[in-house]
């Protein structure tokens, strides 16, 4: 509880957080795309029932090939031309704690998932008010619209969604789990052209189907089924 609520929940989003301002957004956007990587080569070490086959590893390519395909078609990128080592190294490390985040949470598949949920979030909570205070100023005066935010964040895409994570990660494997983080820029994209009314271009509607079909061919959706055979009547 006290790793996958640490260093694989809180400690990779404030790494991002301070990140994500010195790095490009397009290489950023990419680094984040490598976690279902790195979660097929911790599983061969640590959940060898999970095999690293040629098709998983084909829609991992066809999945990330997609996430390359959004970014590169939303033409926002930074023209930062001074690139920090630090920033790089902070982000591996916040890949490399999401990674793990699922291969622990497939290792205590004994464990129910709302107590691991609930673990998680307790622990998560403690770091990141620890990082606020070490690392932010206290805030003298909260609006709210602060609050109400901060309530939306707090209970949907992270009390909720990790619910929902866990009970995945214990039905399904950790593979497909994170795999699922391709569909992230796919939501970022349709919701930027809803709310701010951003133009989609050809290539990331490509992109858009190129994950979904990488992650259609990831669970064996496409695969021919075979015919049923009757049974051969008696003489």
């Amino acid at each position: 509880m006290l790793f996958l609520g640490s260093f694989g929940t809180a400690i990779p989003f404030i790494l991002v957080s301070y990140a994500a301002p010195y790095v490009p957004s397009a290489i950023a956007g990419l680094m984040m795309a490598t976690i279902p990587f790195q979660v097929l080569l911790f599983s061969l070490v640590f959940l060898p029932e999970e095999k690293a086959t040629p098709v998983r590893l084909l829609s991992l390519i066809i999945g990330f090939l997609g996430v390359a395909a959004i970014i590169a078609g939303s033409g926002k990128h930074n023209d930062t031309q001074t690139i920090l080592i630090l920033p790089f190294v902070l982000l591996i490390i916040a890949t490399t704690g999401y990674a793990t985040n699922g291969i622990i949470s497939r290792r205590m598949i004994d464990m129910p998932a709302m107590t691991k949920s609930y673990g998680t979030i307790l622990v998560a909570t403690g770091t990141a008010i620890l990082g606020a205070i070490l690392f932010e100023p206290i805030p003298t005066s909260i609006s709210w619209q602060g609050w109400a935010s901060t309530a939306y964040l707090a209970i949907i895409p992270t009390w909720v969604a990790t619910i929902v994570y866990y009970r995945l990660v214990d039905k399904t494997s950790a593979a497909f789990c994170t795999q699922t983080s391709y569909l992230i820029p796919i939501v970022a994209v349709v919701l930027g052209a809803i709310i701010f009314q951003e133009q989609l271009s050809p290539i990331q509607f490509a992109g858009f189907f190129a994950i979904i079909f990488g992650l259609l061919i990831a669970e064996g959706i496409l695969k021919k089924r075979k015919r049923r055979r009757l049974p051969t009547p008696p003489a």
